[in-house]
């Protein structure tokens, strides 16, 4: 087994055992705040929402990046591999419901995704959340992650249905991580560009994590 490629859904999903474990001594409130600091968005709501079980899983595979420029797809809807570094968890192993309204803009070369943003309805109600943004490393530096979210953005009404993200030291690459600082620049920067109201995540997920962001769009 490849240690660089476990990190990501092995210890993702050791947090998500011992959370839940902990959530039976009546410290629930507390779990969330620390689940929403702790958590990839993604595992965070595919846990939640049973869109993947950490428990029975079986260990993800990856694919090898071939050669060539990506494309940017709005709507992934193709039956195609994923590159270690695109996601907290492989996309094709997700279990979602058509209620979920799961959206994937992904890059892509020849039959392989190299960069992705996901989103999905709001477990709360109106709007969605943007669960990942991610970038194959060998891909980087290059304004894909711009790319495709201001794609993804455009592909729906955010003043009919506004969209959302918090990014917290969660949202890491668990394949090639950055200092936390200039990380935190890095998604103020992408998020306005998309358009994006970027402020300071709510309290409780600060008190975990003093430089989480919140960003949303079409709300107000």
């Amino acid at each position: 087994m490849n240690g660089r490629h476990l990190t990501a859904p092995a210890v993702a999903a050791g947090m998500v055992v011992v959370l839940s474990a902990l959530s039976a001594f009546g410290i629930f409130p507390a779990l969330v705040a620390v689940g929403a600091a702790l958590l990839p968005a993604l595992v965070r709501e595919a846990v939640r929402r049973d869109w993947w079980d950490p428990v029975t899983v079986p260990d993800p595979r990856y694919a090898s990046v071939p050669a060539g420029a990506p494309t940017v797809h709005p709507r992934l809807d193709a039956d195609v591999s994923i590159a270690a570094g695109v996601a907290a968890l492989p996309l094709t192993s997700l279990r979602t419901r058509p209620g979920d309204r799961l959206s994937v803009t992904a890059a892509v070369v020849q039959d392989v995704v190299v960069g992705a943003v996901v989103s999905a309805a709001s477990a709360a109600g109106h709007g969605r959340q943007i669960l990942s943004v991610g970038v194959a490393p060998v891909h980087r530096g290059h304004g894909l992650a711009a790319a495709m979210l201001e794609a993804h953005v455009a592909s729906f009404r955010p003043a009919d249905e506004p969209m959302s993200a918090t990014v917290t030291v969660a949202e890491r690459d668990w394949v090639d991580p950055q200092e936390q600082s200039v990380r935190v620049s890095i998604a103020r920067r992408l998020f306005q560009r998309a358009g994006f109201t970027v402020r300071p995540a709510d309290g409780s997920v600060r008190a975990i994590d003093p430089l989480a962001l919140a960003a949303v769009i079409g709300q107000g």
